[in-house]
């Protein structure tokens, strides 16, 4: 297909045995939004009314374009393409912007990444056109209307002046306007003064995006690529000689990453939260895994060791030929000498000590999930259920310290129930008097007789928050029934109020 070539017909074959278009409603009209080489050569362009390509091609089959499955072939090729460069944007419906500074010379040069690119897209069955050039508009205008294989030196920018207009990426009025006045190469356009070029436009805004497509064209003016995803500073490539079918050779390719990778951020003072591995496919596919640290670390052993579990999960399709480890949220790691007395051996990068809670808490967390280790912190709040939150096993503050005071706290008030419950349980409550401590209740179905009762403490709603209003006073009462065992029980409500109290067992003592 040409232009707009990234979509698909299911019935492959008409693609090569009769002209075949892709067709788009649009306010205009039904328009052709993809051709192939049959329909083109037939007289059928993009852009073209759909009746009009019919009168010269009477012939012609057309299917209807599917925009959002050409839009997400179009991400997968940007990902895929991602092999030669971190830095890869969409162009177009049909195009991709790749920024190789400093990438070539992993390929052999500019000409062999070409090469490579053109033969991948190829063997899945893509057309591809490429230009290389020192700008971004140089490049697009040379894939656009060059050889389809062009590569301009930066001096050499004068070559796209026999060009058409259209590679100047002006819309349609613009380029009208241009070639009603005669000028329908670019050098034609660079030729005309700017005041002369102002007077033929209806503003001084029209005329300035044209002399602001030239300076872009010859890199006066900088053009600003928006990356798929943000490149990744710490990004480490290995480009193998012979596909990858099996997960060992994965688990070796790994192997080589995690020493470069180390050997970088150990030079820096640095460790990553985050790293990121990415399988290219022979195929043009990808696939990745990632792992998710509590601190900062470099240590190749241990992160080899939580990406171990997860190597099946790298589908190597029919060879895997090039990985990419990125690692992210990158951070300096603070140095800590080991003790001599304690006995204890820091890790290979000296970060943390390898009997730390760290490396328990990783391989935790990367096998059972994000969010499935916490600790747990105090908050500022009387009542019981918001006294505490969740937070990351490896928090920056000091959790020792905020237990020892929060406990501390408590110790001068009532006291308070090894477990308390997610939510209060209901219970039938029975008491002596009716606003006196409880005597026996029923949680559960199994009935518990209370000998020893102390309370109540009285605990109001916080009536700063919303939803506060209308929220019955507690009482809570520490009981213990024949067996031992002790209960937290409260009541909410009073009985001189229109609904009587409701009581609850909110936690149990050890």
């Amino acid at each position: 297909m040409r232009q707009n070539g990234t979509a698909a017909c299911e019935q492959a074959g008409l693609l090569d045995a009769a002209p075949l278009v892709l067709m788009a409603h649009e306010p205009r009209g039904i328009r052709i939004t993809a051709v192939n080489e049959i329909a083109h050569k037939a007289g059928a362009f993009v852009g073209q009314a759909l009746n009009d390509a019919r009168a010269a091609c009477p012939s012609l089959l057309a299917e209807n374009a599917d925009i959002e499955a050409d839009h997400a072939m179009l991400l997968k090729l940007a990902n895929a393409a991602m092999r030669y460069t971190p830095i890869v944007a969409l162009d177009g419906e049909a195009g991709l912007l790749l920024d190789i500074t400093g990438c070539a010379h992993l390929l052999g040069g500019e000409a062999n990444l070409m090469k490579d690119c053109r033969s991948r897209l190829s063997s899945i069955g893509f057309s591809v056109s490429l230009g290389l050039a020192s700008t971004p508009l140089a490049a697009r205008a040379l894939a656009r209307f060059g050889s389809g294989a062009d590569i301009l030196e930066s001096d050499a920018v004068g070559a796209l002046d026999v060009f058409p207009i259209e590679a100047l990426g002006l819309d349609s009025t613009r380029n009208l306007l241009l070639k009603r006045l005669g000028l329908k190469r670019i050098g034609d356009v660079k030729a005309v003064p700017r005041a002369a070029l102002e007077r033929r436009f209806r503003s001084k805004e029209e005329a300035l995006s044209v002399r602001l497509a030239l300076d872009r064209l010859s890199g006066d003016i900088a053009e600003a690529i928006k990356a798929i995803h943000p490149p990744e500073p710490y990004r480490f490539a290995l480009n193998l000689a012979e596909p990858l079918i099996d997960h060992i050779g994965v688990g070796v390719a790994l192997d080589q990453l995690l020493v470069a990778a180390y050997h970088r951020l150990e030079t820096e003072g640095l460790g990553a939260r985050v790293f990121h591995l990415t399988a290219f496919r022979a195929d043009g596919g990808t696939s990745q895994i990632s792992i998710k640290l509590s601190e900062p670390a470099r240590d190749q052993t241990r992160i080899a060791r939580l990406f171990a579990p997860h190597l099946p999960q790298i589908d190597c399709g029919h060879g895997v030929d090039a990985f990419v480890l990125a690692a992210r949220f990158v951070e300096p790691v603070v140095q800590t000498q080991s003790s001599m007395m304690s006995g204890q051996d820091g890790q290979q990068d000296g970060a943390h000590f390898c009997d730390g809670l760290a490396p328990l808490i990783d391989t935790l967390t990367n096998r059972l999930g994000q969010g499935q280790v916490f600790a747990f912190a105090p908050r500022q709040s009387h009542l019981p259920e918001r006294a505490q939150r969740r937070v990351s096993p490896i928090s920056s503050g000091n959790l020792a310290q905020d237990w020892a005071s929060f406990t501390e706290l408590q110790t001068s008030s009532a006291p308070r129930p090894f477990r308390l419950f997610e939510r209060a349980e209901v219970v039938d409550v029975m008491a002596g008097i009716p606003d006196g401590p409880p005597v026996q209740f029923i949680w559960r179905r199994v009935t518990h007789k209370i000998i020893r009762a102390t309370g109540p403490e009285r605990i109001a709603p916080e009536w700063w928050r919303a939803g506060a209003e209308g929220v019955a006073v507690r009482d809570y009462y520490a009981v213990e029934d024949e067996a031992g065992r002790r209960f937290w029980l409260y009541r909410a409500g009073a009985y001189d109020a229109a609904e009587p109290p409701r009581w609850y067992v909110h936690g149990v003592f050890a």
